[in-house]
């Protein structure tokens, strides 16, 4: 129960029930084994730092920090972590889209661009969808194999 109330506070965006839940969750992750105590660690760091050492203005920023909000829409928050993995994500899918000669200059560059890239074949997917479907013909994702 605790995990799925953990899941609902992070899409929330609530700080401070964060807080209160890293700390029921640090003798969850002693008791459950020893590989999993690097995880109680990572808790009483946390609030170690946020709670005692650091002020109060720069522990509202790193506890805001958890948390994303790509649209902007309440309640769709998710966390910064997860965010990180899903842009490197990106970015090799669209480093592996250069094919086999690809130089350190060019997966620089396309690496730079990929989320700019990313919503565009996103937004241009919808659009052609659109008109697919309202002529009746949905042929699926050829506009992303032209891209990439």
């Amino acid at each position: 129960m605790d995990f799925v109330l953990f899941s609902d506070i992070i899409e929330s965006g609530d700080i401070e029930m964060t807080t209160i839940m890293i700390k029921r969750f640090i003798p969850l992750f002693v008791g459950l084994s020893s590989y999993k105590s690097k995880y109680a660690i990572e808790c009483i760091n946390f609030l170690t730092k946020t709670e005692c050492l650091l002020s109060e203005f720069d522990s509202v920023r790193v506890k805001l920090g958890l948390f994303v909000n790509q649209k902007g829409k309440p309640g769709k928050h998710k966390p910064a972590d997860m965010q990180q993995e899903n842009n490197i994500k990106l970015v090799k899918h669209v480093i592996r889209g250069l094919g086999a000669g690809k130089s350190d200059k060019a997966m620089l560059r396309v690496s730079k661009a990929a989320p700019v890239i990313s919503e565009l074949v996103n937004g241009l997917e919808k659009t052609s969808a659109k008109k697919q479907k309202k002529n009746g013909i949905l042929k699926g994702l050829w506009l992303r194999t032209l891209l990439f």
